[in-house]
């Protein structure tokens, strides 16, 4: 049948009989079952809420092919490519610098770059001049994250027609193999009472719909832990709200991250964590009878502070003195302890 309109290709139709008699391929997943192939996931949070070292920390362990957080599968390495429109060039190779150091992580066949601050805009064009761009450096990643969609869409997030014309921008990423990780900002929650993230993306509901899987960033106060909760996932069961703790030693020493306490406990757990912190303080080693007794004239658990406790010892800023079950201290105390017994 001739068409009155012209098209360059006829469209891909799937039949019933396709659809009903051939086998589902399974899904490839790129750290389960946060970020499947192929996928444009989006991660939303506040001003603050850790995202990018969330993303960062992420996307070393998807190049180095190692679980995230020791807990989220990533079946193989891939190739990173990580568009930073938002932080300094600065700033972005300091933190990955103690996000390596903190993970321990091998660099030699990590494949992961950083575009910092090159100008990148979603503009109709704009997924076809950035594949432009990347391969014209003779690179070709196969997962890239946008930080952030802010920083690169064209008009207001505002506005449905503009974040819909961001979505179409980078669909050839997509086409060409690539998932896509895009990062964005959540508003602050109304001041009328609890607000569910489910709604806090900044803008237009276009930017929740536009995506395939979408996760919502919160952080607990001032601790240094966040809280990601799915919003929407397609290939998977939604998993439960889960947090990730981060460990900063210093302003540029190593920055370590890991599954946190769950999110019911997360403050708690924070709360607690400080409490032992404080006690064992130019300590050469207390009891837990008296981490337990000092959180728990603070009103908190038992259980949340053995968990505490566990996280502690796991992030490697306490340990066992000696060798003596139940005795904590400091391992920079400890560490301090053991030079003056056995001098150079």
């Amino acid at each position: 049948m001739d068409s009155p309109f012209a098209s360059p290709t006829p469209i891909r139709l799937l039949t019933i009989q396709h659809i009903i008699r051939d086998p589902l391929p399974p899904v490839e997943w790129v750290v389960q079952p946060v970020v499947a192939k192929g996928e444009r996931v989006l991660l939303y949070g506040e001003f603050g809420a850790l995202k990018s070292w969330l993303l960062l920390h992420m996307g070393l362990h998807i190049a180095a092919g190692k679980p995230w957080l020791e807990e989220f599968p990533v079946p193989k390495p891939r190739s990173v490519l990580y568009v930073d429109e938002e932080m300094t060039e600065h700033t972005v190779r300091l933190r990955l610098k103690q996000l390596v150091a903190g993970a321990g992580l091998p660099t030699d066949n990590v494949d992961f770059r950083v575009a910092s601050r090159e100008g990148v805009l979603m503009t109709e064009m704009g997924g076809r001049i950035l594949l432009d761009r990347v391969w014209k450096a003779d690179y070709r990643p196969e997962v890239v994250v946008v930080d952030s969609m802010r920083a690169t869409l064209v008009g207001s997030e505002n506005e449905q027609e503009d974040v819909i014309a961001f979505w179409r921008a980078v669909e050839p990423i997509l086409k060409a193999g690539i998932t896509l990780v895009v990062t964005h900002h959540m508003r602050k929650p109304r001041e009328e009472g609890p607000d569910s993230n489910r709604y806090r993306a900044s803008g237009s509901t276009a930017i929740i719909s536009g995506s395939d899987s979408a996760w919502a960033v919160t952080r607990h106060g001032q601790a240094p832990i966040a809280t990601i909760e799915a919003i929407r996932i397609r290939l998977a069961k939604e998993p439960p709200p889960f947090t990730v703790e981060f460990t900063f030693e210093g302003d540029e020493g190593p920055v370590r991250a890991i599954l946190g306490l769950p999110p019911e406990e997360a403050s708690m757990g924070g709360q607690a964590a400080l409490i032992i912190l404080g006690v064992l303080e130019g300590r050469v080693g207390e009891p837990t009878a008296v981490l337990k007794a000092a959180c728990e004239a603070e009103g908190i658990p038992v259980r949340t502070v053995e968990r505490a406790i566990a996280s502690l010892e796991q992030q490697g800023r306490i340990a066992k003195v000696g060798g003596q079950r139940g005795v904590w201290a400091l391992k920079k105390e400890i560490q301090c302890a053991e030079t003056r017994t056995n001098p150079l």
